[in-house]
């Protein structure tokens, strides 16, 4: 009964539209839920296969530790986005304005400031909720399998906003 109760309440949580905006990012690639459902799965199994391979150990066991952390860095990483994602646009976009004049319809708009805070964001987040997962491997392992993780799918992300920006 126990097991059903935990599938079940994972297919609740799927089911929720915010749930889609794990690592804060997918919402400003895509349009629709079911778009955003299979990025959010494809992310999910992309982490954990970097958690694998930097940590060494075997996929079935980073499965959950990259789901959960995707979820809790959707639950906190929206807020958060919200007031950082404001920082930035207040006070980088001027910067880069004045650096790459000719980029700024292409590369970034506000959405891109947002990609670029919801990465940190996850990042740290992610970090926290995936370290008690693998108690016996290194800090700095970690952090590396968390940071390449994310590094990866935000750049599939990235390239998707570039996409929808310019088409």
């Amino acid at each position: 009964m126990k097991i059903l109760g935990k599938i079940l309440l994972f297919f609740c949580f799927l089911l929720m539209p915010t749930v889609a905006y794990a690592d804060a990012g997918i919402k400003l690639t895509s349009n629709s839920l079911l778009q955003m459902l299979i990025i959010l799965l494809l992310i999910i199994f992309i982490e954990a296969l970097i958690y694998a391979l930097i940590l060494k150990v075997k996929i079935k066991n980073t499965l959950l530790p990259s789901l959960i952390s995707n979820l809790v860095s959707t639950v906190a990483g929206i807020p958060l986005l919200m007031l950082v994602g404001a920082y930035f646009l207040l006070h980088l976009y001027h910067y880069l304005d004045k650096l790459f004049p000719s980029y700024r319809t292409r590369i970034y708009n506000p959405d891109t400031f947002d990609l670029i805070a919801a990465f940190f964001i996850t990042v740290i987040i992610e970090y926290f909720v995936v370290k008690p997962f693998f108690k016996s491997a290194s800090i700095s392992k970690i952090r590396t399998a968390v940071l390449v993780g994310n590094i990866i799918t935000y750049s599939i992300l990235f390239l998707m906003l570039i996409t929808r920006v310019t088409s």
